[in-house]
């Protein structure tokens, strides 16, 4: 059969993405990651911040991936819209120069690492390093709006020791307990 019209192609596409909960978009890490970090924004300002749950995504279909639909016929080439970009759609120019200052996606560590933060965690958002990136920070570190990162200790073996919302307390307490235990299991580190 040839192509549809545009204009009917775009609905049928729309109406199947709202039938399968937007599953058959080209959700990757990186669009996962984003739509997490809107979603924080959101739980923590939802009068400045725009509701980007799978739900509300797609009820605003039409608002935010419409324009993205151009030449697109059929969920396979779905595959090739950016959509990174479509939910940048979602928000406003200055929510969008806002994002990266009130969300970062990464802490530099006293160690010179850079490291990404995780906003899908369940006590999101999580910040996981080695014990060692951590050495000299005695401030535990905190999001713009003031909230304490989550933190994930790991072992030179990529386990974790200790999780904290407390890093001074830490290194006054329990830390000689676990300097030992790590002398014990990894010499070399």
């Amino acid at each position: 059969l040839r192509q549809p019209w545009p204009d009917a192609a775009q609905q049928c596409l729309l109406q199947a993405l709202q039938k399968n909960a937007l599953d058959d978009l080209p959700w990757n890490a990186n669009t996962t990651q984003l739509l997490a970090r809107l979603q924080w924004l959101h739980r923590q300002q939802p009068d400045q911040w725009p509701d980007c749950s799978r739900a509300a995504l797609s009820e605003s279909l039409h608002d935010w991936l419409l324009p993205f639909l151009n030449n697109i016929y059929s969920l396979a080439e779905l595959q090739k819209i950016n959509l990174h970009d479509a939910l940048k759609n979602r928000l406003e120019w200055n929510q969008w120069q806002a994002l990266d200052t009130q969300a970062p996606t990464a802490i530099t560590l006293p160690a010179g690492t850079t490291r990404e933060l995780d906003y899908l965690a369940e006590n999101g958002p999580v910040l996981r390093a080695r014990l060692q990136e951590f050495y000299g920070l005695n401030v535990h570190p905190t999001l713009p709006n003031g909230q304490r990162i989550l933190l994930e200790l790991l072992s030179p073996a990529q386990r974790p020791i200790q999780v904290t919302r407390a890093l001074p307390g830490f290194w006054h307490g329990s830390y000689k307990e676990v300097a030992k235990d790590m002398r014990g299991r990894y010499p070399k580190h």
